[in-house]
């Protein structure tokens, strides 16, 4: 319901293609702010951010909810991201013995203490199989144990896909990957959900409902996968994506074509364009 990070900058410096290090915001020189912004590099490097920040809990009710199957668990995750209930929300799944998945939401409430919600308020209406709660501070929140995970943190090879996806058409979508171990190979699935109406810069590009899913596949290959036959995979899942009204986001690896860029950018193809050309005139 926050948006995403480029809805909370106030400012940027950017050094743009012909080598100008430029400040922006809203109010000055506003077209490279909202080129840079969700610009996926396209017109500069970004090298200085101030950011709108807000205070930060003391504490959070952390909390992993059991299912068995993904529809249950996208029901409850948008019935959450509509109640408004908890802070954090992001659905995961793990591989079952034997074949298939499971899934979990984590789910986190912010409190100040020693204001804790109790789990009789923020359960109800849930359709979670089993789960467990924990209270941590907000700095344990932060920086989980154990983050750093050795594909992510040694320089290995990351062909990942992050896509959004209307919310009529995620389960459909999800459940076809997940049952296909070729398409979410070397992939434990997450997704979660956003208002569409929260989002504002004008490049970040939704799928045109107003609940949009996003589906990732972190890809964790081993040194000896062929990575070309990963990005071949992601190309195809993209098209999937893109037919049912999906997005790509910008931690995704796909080859894309200028054809595809024009699609991608849509109504705001022009603008776009013409501020490639202002700013980056040597592309």
């Amino acid at each position: 319901r926050e948006g995403f990070q480029v809805d909370h900058v106030l400012e940027l410096q950017v050094v743009t293609g012909d080598g100008q290090r430029v400040t922006c915001s809203d109010e000055r020189n506003s077209d490279l702010f909202n080129a840079a912004l969700a610009g996926m590099g396209q017109c500069g490097i970004i090298v200085n951010v101030v950011l709108a920040l807000v205070p930060a809990p003391t504490h959070v009710l952390f909390f992993i909810l059991n299912y068995v199957d993904l529809p249950t668990a996208a029901t409850d995750l948008a019935f959450l991201v509509n109640d408004g209930r908890f802070n954090h929300l992001e659905g995961r799944s793990a591989a079952r013995p034997g074949g298939g998945f499971t899934y979990q939401l984590e789910t986190g409430a912010f409190y100040d203490a020693p204001n804790a919600p109790s789990q009789s308020q923020l359960l109800p209406g849930l359709r979670f199989t089993s789960q467990t709660a924990r209270e941590m501070t907000y700095v344990e929140y932060c920086r989980p144990q154990n983050a750093c995970n050795v594909n992510v943190c040694t320089p290995l090879p990351h062909p990942w896909l992050y896509l959004c996806l209307p919310a009529s058409r995620f389960v459909e979508y999800a459940a076809k990957v997940v049952a296909t171990p070729a398409e979410a190979a070397f992939a434990s699935p997450r997704f979660s959900a956003w208002r569409r109406n929260s989002i504002k810069r004008p490049l970040v590009r939704m799928p045109n409902e107003d609940l949009v899913f996003k589906f990732q596949l972190s890809r964790q290959p081993p040194a000896s996968a062929d990575i070309s036959s990963l990005i071949t995979m992601n190309r195809t899942l993209y098209e999937r994506a893109r037919d049912m009204g999906g997005t790509r986001l910008t931690t995704t690896a796909i080859p894309f074509s200028p054809a595809d860029w024009i699609q991608h950018y849509g109504p705001v193809w022009e603008s776009f364009r013409d501020a490639k050309k202002r700013f980056d005139p040597n592309y």
